[in-house]
């Protein structure tokens, strides 16, 4: 945020994608002090890492063989056991910027001039549920204004289904294996939220296209760049599939 900022552009709000089934990034640092003393950690038994985030069934929750399970023998190690080096991530930061409107120019004028500078709040709004009667001082038909929270589970608070945004299922495309493969979902949250139709999306960090899926099917223009030749060619692929599917229902 620091570099966007002396980059010259304007912090407007950070989005939270918030989820409850991150992966914690620590480890037990008791097993590294015994090692650093010189002191074998005991086996204690064996476990399977549960990989809880995979669909088919319990028989896909684990992966690979057993694995042994360790505990301090030390006496500083016992003193520092389960302690770690981080909290388990529960969310993703969206960090929403803009360039400075022009000088000289107020909001509208540089809508008019350049077509940016606003969010589009009609087309991302959040429906209302199924049933559900209209709310606010002054309702609208398409439901409310889409807040800085993005969820992927139900927490059970009244909210949940308004802001619900799943994750992607590992492999849920055979063929695309970026770590990091973003729900065409949010994109299409995020691209509506700071695009119009027909206007022009850039991704210089494209991944595997997700964000160039989503505005092929919102009717968004994309330019997308990525450094690793793997994952540009997913991204093509995926944005073929797309196209063909078009293709098809034009036809």
């Amino acid at each position: 945020m620091v570099d966007l900022e002396d980059s010259g552009f304007i912090i407007k709000d950070v989005l939270f994608w918030v989820y409850l089934n991150g992966m914690p990034k620590s480890r037990d640092v008791a097993l590294d002090i015994d090692k650093e003393l010189g002191v074998e950690s005991k086996v204690v038994g064996r476990y399977r890492y549960v990989q809880g985030y995979k669909k088919g069934g319990a028989e896909n929750y684990y992966s690979g063989n057993k694995k042994l399970k360790y505990e301090p023998a030390s006496e500083l190690g016992v003193r520092y056991k389960g302690a770690g080096l981080g909290l388990k991530p529960a969310y993703e930061p969206i960090i929403l910027v803009q360039k400075p409107i022009e000088k000289g120019l107020n909001v509208a004028q540089n809508v008019i001039k350049y077509g940016t500078g606003v969010l589009n709040i009609e087309q991302s709004r959040i429906p209302y549920a199924k049933g559900e009667g209209k709310v606010g001082h002054n309702p609208h038909p398409n439901g409310r204004v889409s807040a800085n929270i993005l969820r992927t589970d139900e927490f059970g608070d009244g909210y949940d289904k308004f802001f619900l945004v799943p994750k992607v299922r590992q492999h849920a495309e055979e063929f695309n294996c970026h770590p990091t493969l973003k729900p065409v979902e949010l994109m299409h949250h995020l691209v509506k939220l700071v695009s119009f139709e027909n206007q022009t999306v850039l991704d210089p960090f494209m991944g595997s296209g997700s964000t160039g899926v989503s505005c092929l099917i919102l009717k968004r223009q994309f330019i997308g760049f990525e450094i690793e030749k793997e994952y540009f060619e997913i991204s093509q692929k995926r944005l073929e599939i797309i196209e063909n599917q078009k293709l098809t229902k034009t036809a």
